[in-house]
């Protein structure tokens, strides 16, 4: 539509759908329509950690997943690390965790990692709990576990996770464990 009438409703897009359309615009160098479809996305992006969340957990996935394709924006890919942390806290129907498991390891990793205040909308246990849902699906390296344990404040564990969750997971040695325990 853009080409021949020069009208798109960005709104009727859904999220991967427009991370394509902003890298076909890049491809044939409209470069001012590109930034129209990345400058929708960020206030998009955004107005979800505000609350107002117009995608849903699955169409999220889908959209890293078309961010990291694409090399998209790096805001981009932050904003939609920020609001699947978010959502993270509430995952629980069966295509929200099929849809989590079928992330790769760097994109977990980032979620995982990321600087921001919406890691505090996590308990130490919500995080390790969303790994051991990836690991179930996912085979990761003992370096990439580790990559990713030291994330989740060994320190903050009740005891009642350490001696349950955390101890039957093989995350952490049991001398460590049982130390803190003690």
């Amino acid at each position: 539509k853009f080409l021949f009438i020069g009208v798109v409703a960005f709104h009727d897009l859904s999220l991967p759908q427009l991370l394509e359309l902003s890298h076909n615009s890049d491809m044939m160098l409209l470069i001012r329509f590109k930034d129209e479809v990345v400058n929708f996305v960020k206030s998009e992006l955004r107005k979800c950690g505000l609350g107002k969340n117009k995608f849903n957990f699955q169409e999220l996935i889908l959209a890293l997943k078309c961010a990291y394709q694409y090399q998209a924006d790096p805001d981009i890919i932050t904003l939609i690390n920020e609001v699947l942390v978010y959502g993270l806290w509430d995952i629980s129907n069966d295509e929200e965790i099929e849809s989590f498991k079928t992330l790769p390891f760097n994109c977990l990793k980032d979620i995982f990692t990321i600087d921001s205040t919406y890691l505090s909308f996590l308990t130490p246990k919500q995080r390790f709990d969303s790994f051991i849902i990836w690991l179930s699906e996912n085979e990761a390296t003992e370096d990439q576990k580790k990559e990713i344990v030291k994330f989740f404040y060994f320190e903050e564990f009740t005891v009642k996770e350490l001696i349950t969750s955390v101890r039957d997971s093989g995350l952490y040695p049991t001398s460590k464990i049982d130390e803190r325990l003690l």
